[in-house]
């Protein structure tokens, strides 16, 4: 009997898996906005740092079950780790990216997958962040890639993911494949119990809708993007639509990215067109970049009505290894659009300008 049951844990443990991964990325920065220069040691100059948790089990009939816990950390403040939040992130609770000192405060999904696709529920990475990735894969979200300035992940250019969310995505057929992601809204933000904060009912959390149709198949990959956000009833919320379209083309050493976005409010007070090209160009170990975006604001209430906001970046990546290399990244932006939403990255200097400048290393796991 002993045997029989030291077999039967064997067989279920080999039909499961829990695997770590993760990147650490930290260098030397220098900054300037807010009409003064700062320089230092800072992190995330071409990745998020983080460590991942993912999990698979075998169920049986193609059936399979599967988890992901995202923990992004940082790597150049200890305090940031022990309850000190960064100016670059929110509450675990809206999931935004950034460095947070509550453990799994990235993507958390669990879920099922078959032959009839994907069922995920949790706080799941959204299709803005695809379209993302897919109009500027060298740098994705991080430091100099357009992300929260020229293009972003939903219509408030911060959030890459909502709460309480639920995802289907379909199958692949011949590269195409869609998904449609769901996140309901909470409009009660009266507790007494602020342990409570991302219960249902608990708190002003905004719904969602999405849906993603992606291809991906040889040297292109394209993806369309349609979101709505629904915030009224939360303050002074309103709703809000962002439609992304984007593609990539590889041919040789060279790939070549596009993107289009709008992103508006139903109240009239934001209505902005946006577009970025980048080019990419890989020579042994070296691959060289260049990114160029422009976002107009059109809203007639808004006090940008008419102005541009402008971002080009350059950079370079040297691979030591599969695993390492080094980088660097120049990124100039002219918000007179007033675009940018982190207080602690926009500059307050009349031109709204800003400059930054990374020199790092990358380690992959």
């Amino acid at each position: 009997l002993i045997a029989l049951a030291a077999l039967a844990a064997t067989a279920s443990f080999a039909q499961s898996s829990v695997t770590i991964s993760g990147l650490v990325d930290a260098g030397y920065q220098a900054n300037k906005y807010q009409g003064v220069s700062v320089s230092g040691i800072d992190q995330n100059g071409a990745g998020t740092t983080q460590f991942n948790l993912r999990g698979t089990e075998d169920l049986g009939g193609g059936l399979k079950a599967n988890f992901r816990m995202e923990n992004d950390f940082s790597v150049v403040n200890n305090n940031a780790n022990q309850g000190v939040v960064s100016a670059y992130s929110s509450t675990a609770a809206s999931n935004n990216a950034g460095v947070n000192s509550k453990f799994g405060n990235g993507e958390l999904r669990v879920g099922l997958s078959g032959n009839f696709g994907v069922v995920n529920f949790g706080a799941i990475n959204n299709g803005g962040l695809d379209f993302q990735a897919t109009v500027a894969p060298v740098q994705g979200t991080s430091f100099a890639g357009g992300y929260g300035v020229i293009t972003g992940a939903d219509p408030s250019m911060s959030v890459v993911r909502w709460s309480n969310s639920a995802q289907y995505t379909t199958p692949t057929f011949s590269g195409f494949n869609a998904s449609y992601i769901k996140a309901n809204k909470q409009t009660n933000a009266n507790t007494a119990n602020a342990n409570f904060y991302d219960a249902i009912g608990r708190y002003n959390i905004l719904g969602a809708d999405e849906l993603t149709v992606r291809y991906n198949n040889g040297p292109l990959a394209a993806i369309a993007v349609f979101q709505q956000t629904d915030a009224t009833g939360i303050g002074s919320g309103t709703k809000k639509k962002m439609n992304s379209l984007g593609a990539n083309y590889t041919f040789g050493a060279v790939k070549v990215s596009a993107g289009y976005q709008t992103n508006k409010a139903d109240d009239n007070s934001m209505d902005r067109k946006a577009f970025t090209l980048g080019g990419f160009y890989t020579m042994g170990a070296t691959t060289l970049f260049a990114q160029y975006g422009e976002n107009k604001e059109n809203a007639a209430a808004s006090a940008y009505n008419g102005q541009k906001t402008k971002m080009s970046a350059v950079g370079v990546d040297y691979a030591l290894s599969k695993m390492t290399k080094l980088y660097a990244r120049y990124e100039d932006v002219k918000d007179n659009a007033g675009i940018l939403t982190m207080a602690s990255l926009n500059g307050n200097d009349a031109s709204r300008n800003r400059t930054r400048t990374a020199l790092g290393v990358q380690y992959k796991f």
